[in-house]
């Protein structure tokens, strides 16, 4: 089994973070075999950003994601820049607060309403959260248990419980 995984949005909505929890989660505690990359520009904020995982139950020898399984795209650029490189039966999973999706393109888009939901419940800046804690719950890759820990070990210490409770409410939110 080899999955490959994109998650595209801007610098600033945690798209680097929500690649290094994906990994350590799916990696250390999940044990299966990751890689995870990040490619961003020089601005800190707004520019294009993007995070890969490879992931697989044997040990993974090229770390270059070519098409990708999933997509996880937290903006409308990243969305209509990434869409089109998904494998044919793979699924787009969208920010529906930011991602206007013509469903006209096809059944493999999963629109969650990623920041209207950290907004509403919790905190903006949370987003990046939710929208991970519902691909967990639909790709089943890894379990709600192994992202709440790996957030113990990658989230800042003042923002631990409130990215805790983004992870529960994206995975709660799935199925709804």
């Amino acid at each position: 089994m080899r999955k490959e995984i994109r998650i595209g949005g801007s610098g600033g909505q945690g798209v680097v973070l929500a690649g290094i929890l994906l990994s350590y989660s799916i990696g250390l505690l999940e044990g299966l075999e990751v890689v995870q990359t990040q490619s961003y520009g020089p601005e800190s904020r707004g520019g294009a950003c993007k995070s890969e995982l490879i992931i697989g139950n044997e040990k993974i020898d090229y770390v270059k994601v070519e098409i990708p399984d999933f997509l996880i795209a937290m903006n409308e650029h990243s969305f209509e820049k990434y869409y089109k490189d998904i494998k044919p039966n793979g699924l787009a999973i969208v920010d529906s607060s930011l991602v206007k999706v013509d469903q006209a393109r096809g059944s493999n888009i999963c629109s969650i309403p990623a920041r209207w939901l950290a907004e509403d419940k919790l905190k903006s800046f949370v987003g990046n959260m939710v929208i991970i804690g519902a691909f967990a719950k639909i790709t089943g890759f890894v379990s709600l248990r192994s992202m709440i820990e790996a957030a113990e070990h990658v989230i800042p210490i003042n923002h631990k419980d409130i990215n805790k409770e983004a992870l529960r409410l994206g995975y709660g939110w799935v199925g709804v």
